[in-house]
């Protein structure tokens, strides 16, 4: 009678199979690593089809968002601001618009912000259009609030613009009911509240 096991390791089969197995899972797995090494040479040198398209996208992402905000070359008067009177206060817009426009902007006429917006007593906020972020924290210091007021990207129509039509205005400033009503840009107390509107 046969034991177990005898037949194997009588005549060696068992440690050949091994061996032969071991040996074809070494080739397999140097086949695989030489096939991830030459590919990633070919999406490295970039004469993949893919990495062209990412080169180029990363080239021009670098080259377009710079912020021309950034640069002091561009004067006030090229920066369009609106102003818009978040208050229930007469004159208060207008006379945000007044030290705005003396400073040397490009200050349109004054509106009322929307009704949703003066419903929720904000603070005098800031909003920029892309590449104005710089010029939105100069106006800011401009309006004589302390703290400064915040400074934020515009919010998109529909989604929380504080005015109906923000015309062709790069800035956008929403004064609060924070904003001095008196002493600023000459402005007085009964000039403010007496004028009609924004």
């Amino acid at each position: 009678m046969m034991r177990r096991g005898r037949q194997a390791a009588d005549d060696g089969s068992f440690a050949r199979s091994v061996g032969v197995h071991t040996a074809r899972g070494a080739v397999l797995i140097g086949v695989a690593l030489l096939l991830g090494v030459i590919l990633l040479q070919k999406v490295d040198s970039g004469n993949g089809p893919a990495t062209q398209v990412d080169s180029g996208t990363a080239t021009t992402g670098v080259v377009t968002t710079l912020p021309p905000s950034t640069t002091s070359t561009r004067p006030a008067s090229r920066v369009t601001v609106l102003v818009a009177n978040g208050t229930t206060t007469n004159g208060v817009g207008l006379n945000a618009k007044n030290v705005i426009g003396q400073a040397g902007y490009n200050a349109l006429a004054p509106v009322d912000a929307t009704a949703a917006a003066k419903q929720a007593k904000r603070i005098t906020t800031v909003y920029f259009n892309p590449g104005y972020d710089t010029d939105a924290r100069k106006i800011a210091a401009l309006l004589s609030i302390t703290p400064t007021p915040p400074v934020a990207a515009m919010p998109a129509v529909g989604a929380g613009l504080p005015v109906s039509d923000l015309k062709t205005a790069n800035v956008l400033v929403v004064v609060g009911p924070d904003y001095p009503t008196t002493g600023t840009a000459g402005t007085s107390a009964a000039t403010v509240t007496t004028r009609k509107g924004l």
